[in-house]
Formats: C-alpha cells, structure tokens, sequence
C-alpha cells in the first residue's frame, strides 16, 4: 500500500491551541451549525444545514470495497490542496481500495453512488495498469473526461513524463516530456513530482516539479523546475536543489510563481527563479489562491516559527505586492489542527478551513468543522458544518477542499471513529458569501 509520508509527517505538527475570539486582531464567526449524530448517515441526503440553507449529503459507502493494510476501509477525496470535481461538476477524484488492497485513484459520482477504481488500457504508454496513489492524478481544468498524471515517486517508476487519461475513450497519451531539457549537471536518470501536493496553473498550461535522481537508487533531490506543458513540455525556470528539506511545491493559479514549501523556508519564485521571497521560515499546511483583486495568493498558519509576526494566526500573502494580512488567531482557548483549501478560483477572495482533533474541554468556535475564510483585513468567517472526523489517523481527517465556483465543499468523515472513511458533499448557497 502506498502511504503519503510526507503529508503524515506534516499532520502531526498540526497539534495546536485555537482562539476565535481573543484579539482585535480577529473576526468572530458569525454562523454555524453542526451535523447531526447518531451513527453513520445512510447514503444519500443527511440533513439541511440550518444556518446555511445547505444540504449535506454522504457519498460513498467504503464498506463494500475491499480493505487496506489493518482494515482500513476509505472512499476520500484526495486533499484540500486538491481540486476533488471535473469541469462540469459530475465527477469526483477519489481514493478507494481496490481488489488488490492497494489504495489508487477511482471516480465517484458527485451525486453519490459507487467508487470505479480507474484501470488504464493494457499496454498503454504511461506503463501503468491503474492510478496508485503517487500519481498525483488532476483533473483537466475544461475538460470533464480526461485526467493528467505521472507514473511515481520513486526511481522505480518516476520519469520526467506528464500523461493525460481520457475517460470517454479509455486512451493514455503522453503531452509533456522534460528529457534533456534539465540542467546536465543534475544527472540522467530523473523523474519530477510536486511532493503530492502540487497542480497545475488555472488554466491548467503550467505546473511545476521537484527534480530526483535515481541514480544508484539514491533518490536524491537535484533541483526544481517550472513548465509549460505546450509543445511537449516547455522548461520556462530551473534552480538547483540547496539543501532546504523541502515537503512539497506547487505553481501559483496565474502560472506566474512557484512556491516550494520547506522546514529551513517556504519561498516563492517567478517561473524563471530570478527571485525568491520568504513565506515562511517553516514548512506548513497551506494552499495557492487568488485574492479579490485577482492577485496571485499564499494562504497558511504559521504553527512553528516564534519569531514569525504571524506566528498561531492563519494569515495570506500577496504573491504580487508582497502585501501579508492576518486573518484568524488560531493559538488560545482550544486544540486543533487545521488544512486549508483555495480551490475556489472562480470566486477569488476566499478560502475553506477544515479543522480536526481538537482537545480542549472548552467548545470552541472552529473546533472540528469547515468554515469559510474571507482574504482580507478583518474578514468574515462563516462557520459552514461539522464534519464528525475523528482524525485517530491521517486518513479520517476531513482534509476539506471547495469547487471552483465556492458552492460545494468536499470532505471526508469516519463518523466519530466508525472504522469506515467516506466523502461527504456540502452545497454552499451563493447567499452565504453575499449575507442574503
């Protein structure tokens, strides 16, 4: 079974005192209701949100697939960096067990139904039989059929090709190719990744890739690259690996800047890496967004760093100006650990807080649920629903990530330590955001 180590790792940094309401600093939630208990939700319509007109509807059933490594049963969206429908609405990309106990990327209707673990036509280009979990598979940005992957990541299945899957006629095609076009000081035998976390620009042309070597199965870190996908695969930036113990990168929605998240610092770079500003002295969770004024965006809690003016708040970045605007104070009166999602693109100006395992024996005011952030100077934080996440283990965290349009969240809920993962939908009203 594939683990995503890099993101286990991240989570249990994550364990962290949340204060709603104790600085001038902060804005008080101003609605929220949780969902309702009593075991696991059958299928299909759970309950009307009251306070956000919202239905909430469970999706998947993972106790009819097969198991994974000590019992583990999950159907999930993949993460909160990761945009969960197609362009047209109709499809999510999931995780689920396939027959052979191996977790891999499957499709679930966004209406509810069964998980279909994808399998890739025999003998197909890419050399793989299905999406395992490492292929860091994204969907087209316009196109509802087709699916863009890698094969790995590791120096026995990684390369430096980018494939696309379609699902109308069941081909693989190669459209990207970064052989011979990376600096020759960083060896021959290559493959590019973002570190799981990574997608491609908004209009889905540029994406950007951590550079290993295989080279005597030593899989070390050589550089970074950024590239447009065009033409087979154009090298706009690279810039040598300098030790910073990176955890992922990803490139910014306009295609404009890269952003590497690492432990020494999480920088961004225009894609030709002339320039580096410091986000961060800490690698954290996070995502790319877009502010109100369309500007590119960094949005993250600084959970480690002491000496960071932001250090216990949520707080986003102007990748443009440079401008930083706090905007929750998560340190205080309760315990929690937190992702982020800026997946709403298409409505710039907002962001999606999914919280879990909190432990305090006060109730506080985003204690294990999802709510909306504004990304401005005193923003509005609209509590949307609690999520019944356990969060006992990396994959019964709700990990909730938010459509393009901002009216449908995503996530993912044991149900208060059932034993079986599943997704969840939330349909957000457009009257949330406007206060009607």
């Amino acid at each position: 079974m594939f683990f995503s180590s890099t993101r286990l790792i991240t989570s249990v940094l994550l364990a962290v005192a949340l204060n709603a309401c104790q600085s001038d600093k902060n804005s008080t939630p101003e609605t929220g209701a949780l969902t309702t208990t009593g075991g696991v939700p059958p299928l299909g319509a759970l309950s009307t949100n009251s306070e956000i007109g919202g239905l909430i509807t469970r999706l998947s059933d993972s106790a009819t697939r097969p198991t994974a490594g000590a019992d583990l049963k999950l159907i999930k969206t993949d993460y909160s960096r990761i945009q969960a429908e197609n362009a047209d609405a109709s499809e999510l990309l999931v995780y689920a067990v396939n027959d052979d106990s191996q977790i891999q990327f499957a499709l679930l209707s966004t209406t509810g139904g069964a998980a279909r673990p994808i399998t890739l036509p025999e003998g197909n280009v890419s050399g793989l039989n299905y999406l395992h979990d490492e292929t860091e598979a994204r969907w087209h940005p316009t196109d509802p059929n087709r699916l863009r992957f890698i094969q790995g990541q590791n120096s026995y299945l990684g390369s430096l090709k980018l494939f696309e899957y379609n699902i109308s006629n069941n081909s693989v095609s190669e459209i990207a190719d970064l052989t011979g076009k990376l600096p020759a000081a960083w060896g021959n035998t290559l493959y590019g990744m973002t570190g799981l976390e990574g997608t491609f620009s908004q209009d889905g042309q540029r994406l950007a890739w951590i550079i290993e070597t295989g080279e005597n199965n030593a899989e070390t870190t050589v550089g970074y690259v950024a590239f447009d996908i065009r033409n087979g695969g154009e090298v706009l930036g690279t810039l040598t690996y300098d030790g910073r113990n990176h955890d992922h990168l990803s490139i910014s929605p306009s295609g404009e800047f890269v952003v590497i998240s690492a432990t020494s610092k999480t920088t961004s770079h225009p894609v030709d890496f002339s320039a580096e500003q410091i986000l961060l002295n800490e690698t954290q969770h996070s995502d790319l967004c877009i502010t109100a004024q369309g500007n590119d965006c960094y949005v993250a809690v600084s959970f480690d760093d002491s000496d960071d003016p932001n250090y216990g708040w949520v707080f986003v970045t102007d990748l443009v100006n440079g401008n930083v605007t706090p905007l929750v104070n998560i340190f205080g009166t309760g315990n929690t650990s937190l992702h982020l999602s800026g997946r709403a693109l298409d409505l710039p100006g907002w962001a999606l807080m999914s919280t879990y395992n909190c432990s305090s024996n006060i109730e506080t005011a985003m204690c294990d649920r999802l709510s909306l952030i504004e990304l401005t100077a005193n923003p509005r934080i609209i509590e949307l629903t609690g999520t019944h996440s356990s969060g006992e283990q990396y994959y019964a965290e709700p990990h909730g990530t938010i459509s393009r349009d901002g009216l449908r969240a995503y996530f993912n809920s044991d149900w208060d330590g059932s034993g079986s993962i599943n997704a969840y939908r939330l349909e957000i009203p457009a009257s949330t955001y406007t206060g009607g």
